[in-house]
């Protein structure tokens, strides 16, 4: 999938994006979502470092041997 993101400050009701020419002449979905709200989480700021590492080391895990021999269907 091409994906293409421009940030833009906007001083009127009019934007113009120049298209790519490997987009061009197809059905493409434009979605505008204001900037701060993509960046307002709802996590906590000190939620994932708080969390890093909090898994313990899991035991490999061992063989289970082999497949066991069946007759063959008709």
């Amino acid at each position: 999938m091409q994906a293409l993101r421009e940030i833009h400050n906007t001083a009127s009701d009019t934007i113009v994006i120049k298209i790519p020419q490997e987009l061009r002449n197809k059905t493409l979905e434009i979605i505008v979502l204001p900037l701060e709200d993509i960046n307002n989480s709802s996590w906590p700021k000190d939620f994932f470092n708080k969390f890093v590492g909090c898994l313990p080391d899991f035991p490999d895990i061992e063989a289970e041997g082999d497949y066991e021999n069946r007759k063959q269907l008709l």
